[in-house]
């Protein structure tokens, strides 16, 4: 109860967020997000946010079953080598106000100095944490490629 208040509590005060890379808005996150489903094609099943790209153009990015598939195999190489990792534990279902339920996992780099709080999670999941964001409009999807990446590997915590 004291976690979801505090959640609320400050998701209301989030409005803008700032990184080395560059501002990132509410506004201008959802407006994206909304663009997204305005352009959207049928066989794109996973979005996220690159902030260099949104940076540039104000768009998501948004990948099919064949480009998600190439690059669980990425994944999988850089959490074998120990620069990546997927916490379980920070695998969750939303459903947002449109109706639309999103199954999202965060891909975490173990050095936590590579990366801050997604926006696209912050924004339209109202999820805080470090890492990026992926969001599947399959649960099963998720949970597969997931378990690809990390399968026989711990899941490390991020190193201080």
């Amino acid at each position: 109860m004291i976690l979801k208040l505090i959640w609320i509590y400050n998701s209301l005060l989030i409005t803008t967020y700032a990184t080395m890379a560059g501002v990132f808005t509410n506004e201008s996150v959802k407006s994206a997000y909304e663009s997204w489903k305005a352009t959207a094609l049928r066989n794109d099943n996973v979005i996220f946010m690159k902030p260099s790209m949104f940076l540039q153009s104000g768009l998501l990015c948004a990948m099919n079953t064949a480009e998600m598939d190439e690059e669980k195999r990425r994944w999988r190489t850089l959490a074998r080598e120990g620069k990546v990792t997927i916490r379980f534990v920070n695998s969750k279902s939303r459903a947002l106000n449109d109706g639309r339920e999103w199954h999202f996992f965060v891909l975490q780099p173990t050095n936590p100095d590579e990366c801050g709080p997604d926006p696209f999670g912050m924004f339209v999941l109202g999820e805080m944490v470090s890492g990026f964001i992926y969001a599947f409009k399959s649960k099963k999807h998720r949970d597969r490629i997931q378990e690809y990446v990390m399968k026989g590997l711990p899941q490390m915590e991020c190193r201080d």
